[in-house]
């Protein structure tokens, strides 16, 4: 449960580092979905204050430590064990994707009429996929090195949460029936 606040050489199996984060993640979900079920823009703005500080702390310590933006493999050959848990094994960034995909199931479950315009589904997937290609391109782009240090802890802070709203949206089009065949 506390192993990913371990260093990689003191964790019994170290490739089990996610199952950690998602327990101690779930753990702030089971509390913030109390929250959302007693007040739904109480617990939503929690939330969002939660996403805002987790994602502001990432950026902060990958700014100090001047860390590349990202954990891919043509970054992590100069990377250090700290950049290793602040960008990867610790909760703190996996909690914007994890909170957006707990609000968009709470909101799904919530909506009794679930079909929308064709054309707000169009606006979504097109946003949706220029999100997810942007920050592929982006990190691709930067692979070189030639991301500044701000940039890099703008990129860090933010490529999660933007990834897991990306990927959320194929809940909400499937959920409203603009998601296509596949739903």
């Amino acid at each position: 449960m506390y192993s990913n606040f371990l260093d990689k050489e003191d964790q019994c199996f170290p490739h089990l580092w996610f199952v950690s984060c998602l327990a101690q993640l779930t753990l702030v979900g089971i509390f913030l979905s109390l929250i959302l079920s007693r007040n739904i823009k109480i617990g939503f703005f929690i939330t969002l204050i939660l996403c805002v500080l987790s994602s502001g702390a990432v950026g902060i310590l990958t700014i100090n430590h001047e860390f590349p933006p990202s954990y891919v493999a043509y970054f992590t050959e100069k990377s250090t064990s700290l950049f290793w848990k602040i960008n990867m094994a610790l909760p703190l960034s996996h909690f914007g994707a994890y909170a957006s995909g707990m609000l968009v199931g709470i909101w799904i479950a919530r909506k009794e009429y679930h079909r929308t315009r064709m054309c707000l589904g169009a606006i979504g997937w097109i946003a949706c996929l220029g999100i997810a290609f942007g920050l592929k391109l982006i990190l691709y782009n930067a692979r070189d090195g030639s991301l500044s240090p701000y940039w890099s802890a703008v990129y860090a802070s933010i490529h999660r949460t933007a990834y897991g709203l990306s990927i959320t949206w194929a809940l909400v089009a499937c959920a409203f029936g603009v998601g296509g065949m596949g739903c």
